[in-house]
């Protein structure tokens, strides 16, 4: 994945999420850049590309959380439902997929 492959997926994801989360995730790319030159060199796109893409539903309501699951037919834990914050975990994942599908492998 070319440099050019970021670019694009930062300014996808500054169209998603708010400013604040947006430059939230842009601090743990260069965190994760950093760490990745010091110990996983080889994999340093693919961990940027995940920094980038970790709460790329971290804003929804709980409602837009439980659409999106049923959207994707994922059984929702019951620890999940007691705690809606941890549902960007699920949805974050099935989201990335379908709007950067191109992007991620199906073992990221």
């Amino acid at each position: 994945m070319e440099t050019c492959v970021l670019d694009d997926i930062r300014d996808e994801m500054s169209k998603i999420i708010s400013g604040r989360r947006f430059e939230h995730n842009l601090g743990v790319e260069r965190e994760v850049a950093a760490l990745c030159a010091l110990y996983l060199p080889k994999r340093e796109t693919e961990m940027r590309l995940a920094a980038l893409l970790h709460d790329i539903t971290k804003e929804l309501s709980p409602a837009e959380h439980i659409a999106l699951l049923d959207k994707y037919c994922v059984d929702v834990p019951e620890s999940y439902k007691r705690n809606p914050k941890l549902f960007h975990a699920l949805t974050g994942a099935y989201l990335a997929r379908e709007k950067f599908g191109g992007y991620i492998d199906e073992k990221t």
